[in-house]
């Protein structure tokens, strides 16, 4: 059995978020899809799961789900409930992992804020190979994370 389409796989498994060697893929927008880990980021927490509904349209609406837990704890995996109601309701849902705040690692709310960032940039560049309006995001989280929504969201307009 030849190892190409093995690699060929590890390939596109290592090159994270913006998943630039299947840029021209564009996952069937008929079926509900759940993808779980998506790196938006090099941080071992910089991570999401992605829950697409099925019948998806270019103007299909999305909800970011912000986990709480006072920044140091709490994972995405927290949402994995609701974003799979959100999906079934016809709502491209996607749960996110920020780094947590460090002292001694220097993360504070700005990197925090900068780790939202990049994962809004993830999500709105893969709007086109997941089929959804990159421009109709809500942000939605718990506790701490609804704190961060507020701010990112005071913060950028």
């Amino acid at each position: 059995m030849s190892k190409i389409p093995f690699l060929f796989i590890l390939f596109l498994f290592l090159q994270g978020c913006t998943m630039e060697s299947d840029a021209d893929f564009i996952y069937n927008s008929e079926e509900k899809i759940v993808i779980k880990d998506i790196p938006y980021g090099k941080a071992s927490r910089q991570k999401l799961n992605a829950f697409l509904p099925a019948g998806r349209k270019e103007d299909t609406r999305v909800i970011i789900l912000i986990h709480g837990g006072g920044w140091q704890a709490g994972d995405k995996n927290d949402f994995n409930l609701f974003a799979s109601m959100f999906a079934e309701s016809g709502i491209a849902s996607f749960a996110i992992n920020y780094r947590y705040a460090s002292v001694p690692n220097h993360i504070g709310y700005k990197e925090i804020l900068e780790d939202l960032n990049l994962a809004i940039s993830c999500i709105r560049d893969s709007s086109l190979k997941f089929t959804f309006n990159p421009e109709n995001i809500c942000l939605l989280g718990h506790s701490a994370g609804g704190h961060l929504a507020l701010l990112y969201a005071y913060r950028n307009n």
